[in-house]
């Protein structure tokens, strides 16, 4: 299953007025159509009901009132409980670049945290800043989106007062399948076959693969050409290097198979992707 990221475009027209709110009630087993990262922040809120997220290397799961903090580049994927009738989710991106630079430090007791979740007697609250941000945003006009835009800070600060972190719980299995997936963040530029990734989890090679792919939503190859690909557009972005020595040193042992599957993910060559980033 193919990752995705999100065009210019989406994201100019996702981020209007820099901030998107969305609220959603997903069905049982509703499952992202394809892992992806994008280059926003996101703040998850699980309001009722239940979700679990592969994120990065790691896996969440969240029960109601638990918040997930997804970081641009970051590649995730959910998967809503099963078990539920009803799970409701709330939505917010945004681009930090514009939040006030006053507002940034209070923001360290939960964004390095990742899952956090709400103090009960803060719930009610919650809930109205919620409605607040979706009313404003849905009438789109500028007065609205400015308002939007002050009542979105203060939302920031009244999480960095109201939640507390939450640590994560997994199974022994999924804690191997953890482990094989940081595994290969950490080996990207060796050679890593499947018989060597399931040993690691302490798999059959066909077993690995089947929940290893239920998991991340993609094949074991395919994510692991996604860290790759996130390592080589880094080093094209800060590295005087040449494109063969990058391709090299993030493990492909092809410069025509790695220029190619650039461009299929990225939408340009390295050359490309190079040039204009410098000019940016």
């Amino acid at each position: 299953m193919p990752i995705i990221i999100a065009s210019q475009d989406i994201e100019d027209r996702r981020l209007r007025s820099n901030i998107n709110v969305d609220k959603k009630r997903r069905s049982p087993r509703h499952l992202q159509s394809s892992p992806h990262i994008h280059n926003y922040y996101e703040v998850f809120h699980m309001q009722s009901g239940g979700c679990r997220f592969f994120l990065q290397d790691s896996i969440y799961i969240l029960e109601p009132g638990d918040f997930l903090v997804i970081h641009p580049g970051d590649y995730h994927l959910s998967k809503y409980d099963a078990g539920e009738q009803h799970n409701d989710r709330f939505i917010v991106y945004f681009d930090i670049k514009k939040i006030d630079p006053r507002v940034l430090p209070h923001l360290e007791t939960i964004f390095p945290a990742v899952m956090f979740t709400i103090l009960p007697e803060k719930k009610e609250e919650l809930y109205r800043r919620h409605d607040e941000m979706l009313q404003l945003f849905h009438k789109k006009d500028d007065f609205s989106d400015l308002c939007l835009d002050f009542v979105f800070q203060s939302y920031l600060l009244f999480l960095s007062r109201s939640c507390t972190v939450k640590n994560r719980a997994v199974t022994e299995s999924e804690s191997a399948l953890e482990q094989a997936a940081q595994y290969m963040k950490a080996h990207y530029a060796e050679e890593i076959d499947l018989e060597t990734i399931s040993s690691i989890a302490g798999f059959s090679p066909s077993y690995f693969s089947r929940k290893f792919k239920e998991l991340t939503g993609s094949g074991f190859r395919d994510y692991l050409n996604h860290i790759r690909l996130q390592e080589a557009s880094h080093m094209l972005r800060s590295s005087n290097k040449s494109i063969l020595e990058i391709s090299q040193e993030c493990g492909f042992t092809s410069s025509n198979y790695f220029g190619d599957l650039f461009h299929s993910v990225f939408g340009a060559s390295p050359r490309e992707y190079r040039k204009a980033d410098l000019v940016t």
